[in-house]
């Protein structure tokens, strides 16, 4: 029955690239819509918690399955959840679960500031901001602003942040940490 609901629901073969996915999904609960992907990509899945509700989304585009895990992170991450990829597994992370952070750093790896650029936007990894002249609260309370799925890791001895979070966001954090200027915000 599942699957006769998502053959209605989700035209999940692109007849042109099989590779590709394209989504038609009315009210399809997210376990339902979370397998899907899982399958359709060709990975395996760890689940420990799913959001409740459902899922309605259609977009006549095609979509390769790495982008189609984004855009059903789109709509995940309001509701507290992310689905982060590490080779060949897919996890659902509910980020406000204390357990499924622990997860989330443990699949994560950590790369050199000078390796995002080389990576995929949306890898999920660790990485170690050195601070320099700033306080590492005060680079906290700055990047809080742009919402981490996880609290950045303050090592005050050697004055550097560990930042967990899709490369893309961590693109964003480096370009916040690079334009601190300390005379400037001195003396205003």
């Amino acid at each position: 029955a599942v699957f006769r609901r998502l053959e209605e629901n989700a035209s999940s073969i692109d007849p042109v690239d099989p590779a590709t996915v394209r989504f038609s999904f009315a009210g399809v609960p997210w376990r339902d819509v979370i397998n899907w992907i899982a399958e359709e990509a060709n990975l395996a899945l760890h689940v420990d918690s799913i959001p409740s509700g459902s899922f309605t989304y259609s977009d006549p585009s095609t979509f390769t399955h790495q982008a189609a895990i984004d855009r059903i992170n789109l709509f995940l991450l309001p509701q507290g959840y992310t689905l982060v990829r590490n080779g060949n597994l897919l996890s659902v992370i509910n980020l406000s679960d204390p357990r499924s952070l622990q997860q989330l750093d443990a699949l994560a790896t950590l790369v050199r500031v000078e390796e995002l650029e080389e990576r995929a936007s949306h890898d999920v990894v660790k990485c170690l901001f050195p601070l320099g002249p700033l306080e590492a609260e005060e680079a906290v309370e700055e990047l809080s602003a742009i919402k981490l799925m996880m609290q950045p890791a303050v090592f005050s001895k050697t004055n550097q942040l560990m930042v967990t979070e899709t490369v893309a966001k961590l693109r964003n954090v480096k370009a916040i940490l690079d334009s601190f200027e300390p005379s400037k915000l001195d003396n205003g």
